[in-house]
C-alpha cells in the first residue's frame, strides 16, 4: 500500500511540537484532520480546517463560504495545492488558533500495512485545549514546573484535557513512538465514530 510521509510541525515551536508519520496516500482531509490531532491529544471539541495556496478546505458544518473556501468533503490529500516548500496548513480551534505546517516528504510502498496512519518520530505531549495562553508562556520560559498562585494571577491556568498528576514539564517528556502509535491509533477509530455518531460534518 502506498504510504506518504509528513512532518507537522507547531508553526510557533515546531520543534518542541511536531510528528513525523506515515499516512495512507488516498486518505482524504477530514481522515487526515483526524490522525494529526489524535496524535497531539485533542479532544474535537473544536472544528478543524486545512489551507493551502489556493484554497481553504472547512468542515460542511460551516453555514457560509467565503472567497477561496471549499467544504473539505470528497478532497483528499493528493488534492491539495502544495507551496514551494511542499507544505500546507491546519488550523484547530480558530479561537484559540493551533497551527501546523504539515510538509510532505516522499510517498513509498510499504507492505503489510493497512493502518491510516502510524507516527516514525515526535516530539512534545500535546495541545492544551481552550489554553494556548499557558502554553505559549510555558514554551517561552515563563512558567515553573508546579502551578502556583502567582500564574493564577498572571492569567494562567492548567490544561483541562490532561491527567490530574500533570506538571508543565510533562509538555517535554521523553516521547515513546511505540507507545503512542498504539495510543493514536485506538484514538482515531474511537475519535471517528464518535464524530460520525454526535453528527458533525466535515
Amino acid at each position: 500500500m502506498k504510504y506518504t510521509k509528513i512532518r507537522v510541525e507547531f508553526k510557533e515551536f515546531p520543534k518542541r511540537l511536531y510528528r513525523e508519520m506515515y499516512v495512507r496516500s488516498d486518505i482524504s482531509l477530514y481522515k487526515l484532520g483526524v490522525c494529526i490531532l489524535c496524535s497531539v491529544k485533542a479532544t474535537f471539541e473544536h472544528y478543524f480546517l486545512f489551507q493551502d495556496s489556493v484554497r481553504d478546505y472547512v468542515p460542511k458544518d460551516f453555514e457560509e463560504l467565503y472567497k477561496k473556501q471549499v467544504y473539505m468533503t470528497n478532497y483528499h490529500l493528493k488534492d491539495v495545492c502544495l507551496n514551494n516548500k511542499k507544505q500546507f496548513f491546519l488550523v484547530y480551534d480558530t479561537g484559540d488558533y493551533y497551527e501546523f505546517t504539515i510538509t510532505v516528504l516522499e510517498e513509498v510502498e510499504l507492505e503489510k500495512k493497512r493502518k491510516l496512519s502510524f507516527i516514525i518520530s515526535g516530539a512534545g505531549d500535546r495541545i492544551w485545549e481552550d489554553n494556548i495562553y499557558t502554553l505559549y508562556a510555558y514554551l517561552n520560559g515563563k512558567l515553573k514546573d508546579e502551578f502556583t498562585e502567582e500564574d493564577v494571577e498572571n492569567g494562567y491556568s492548567m490544561p483541562w484535557n490532561v491527567p490530574g498528576t500533570y506538571v508543565f514539564s510533562d509538555f517535554d517528556r521523553p516521547y515513546f513512538v511505540k507507545q503512542e502509535n498504539n495510543r493514536t491509533s485506538r484514538y482515531i477509530n474511537f475519535a471517528l465514530k464518535e464524530l460520525k455518531k454526535n453528527g458533525v460534518n466535515y
